[in-house]
């Protein structure tokens, strides 16, 4: 009889185990696209959502879709259709983030000109004396494809828009 209530223990803990892991495995996704959502956004200052995301353990695949970053006057500062990107787990554990591949589809950048020596951005590339505290960072191949850079300049009368379009990026072995 002991036995028995032994095993049946056993069973239950192992099925409340599998399905915790399962539950887990299934919320990853949403775990991910939330705390990319709070880290960019504590990061930049700005508002950020972000649609979908896509994880894959097992290739270290992960695709971010729909990505918007929003400016303070609330449009559009960076919008991305899809961001993917291949990363070496093992690497990732020992604190250094190794991307394999990666392609950022249809980014737009808005670039705002409000007054003279100022510009939307520069608090985002604003440096700082030191050395940065994030993980050591090596791109082994990264593409941008389709991009679009728009540059409004309110300094001048009439203020005045430009927009380049069908920019792309190739970078190779950046460390």
């Amino acid at each position: 009889m002991r036995r028995r209530r032994a095993l049946r223990l056993v069973a239950v803990a192992a099925v409340a185990l599998v399905a915790l892991a399962a539950g887990g495995w299934l919320a990853l996704p949403e775990i991910v696209r939330r705390v990319a959502v709070w880290r960019l956004a504590a990061a930049t200052g700005r508002v950020v959502t972000l649609a979908r995301v896509e994880v894959d353990l097992r290739d270290g695949r992960l695709a971010l879709h729909g990505l918007r970053v929003l400016d303070r006057d609330r449009r559009p500062l960076a919008p991305v259709a899809r961001l993917t990107l291949r990363v070496s787990l093992r690497d990732l554990l020992r604190g250094h983030l190794r991307v394999a591949s990666g392609t950022l589809d249809t980014p737009t950048l808005r670039i705002v000109r409000p007054g003279p020596g100022e510009f939307n951005v520069s608090d985002l590339v604003a440096h700082e004396g030191g050395a940065g505290t994030g993980p050591a960072l090596t791109l082994e191949r990264f593409a941008g494809e389709g991009g679009a850079v728009e540059i409004e300049d309110r300094t001048l009368a009439p203020p005045r828009v430009w927009r380049v379009e069908a920019v792309a990026l190739e970078a190779r072995g950046v460390s």
